[in-house]
């Protein structure tokens, strides 16, 4: 290894990527669908959605969204994308869209795709995020605890159009 600091992958870790890679196959078309679901704005306006899998960042993303009320933004530009049954039914009187996918429930938890709650969602969020831009859904991503002072369209038409914005203030969430 010529990289000093750098760990090449192990054989266990290439095995959890085969295994992730053929859910990513077995699921795609169960993720493009459910991504077709969600609102498409037109004219600089984005739709802001959020991966949330448990009861801890549903709870962060509610507060946000508080914040978001008093910044004037609608509950309508929201959208959730979630593999929780409970995370589903306690969204069910928000107003938000919700985009359940019960199919991505174990994805990244069992046999040799097990590679733990911070990489299934790191995988989870890329899988949805390129379903999103592959189905030309202009979306701005944010964490479970995003604050809003400033509404979405503003943020997003203050910079050059591009096919990525990245902005990271938070909890380690890449």
């Amino acid at each position: 290894n010529s990289i000093d600091g750098r760990t090449l992958p192990d054989e266990r870790a290439y095995a959890a990527a085969r295994a992730m890679l053929l859910d990513f196959f077995k699921y795609g078309d169960k993720v493009n669908a459910a991504v077709d679901t969600i609102p498409k704005f037109n004219k600089g306006r984005v739709v802001v959605a959020c991966l949330v899998d448990d009861s801890e960042d549903l709870e962060l993303f509610l507060n946000s969204i508080k914040s978001a009320g008093k910044a004037g933004i609608s509950k309508n530009k929201f959208a959730v994308f979630t593999t929780s049954q409970s995370v589903m039914n306690d969204m069910k009187n928000t107003k938000i869209k919700v985009v359940y996918i019960p199919e991505l429930t174990n994805v990244g938890t069992i046999g040799d795709a097990n590679v733990g709650p911070k990489l299934r969602r790191y995988f989870l969020q890329a899988w949805v995020a390129f379903a999103c831009a592959n189905n030309l859904n202009k979306v701005m991503w944010q964490t479970p605890g995003t604050y809003w002072i400033e509404r979405p369209d503003n943020i997003v038409n203050a910079y050059p159009a591009v096919e990525s914005l990245w902005a990271y203030k938070g909890r380690n969430d890449k």
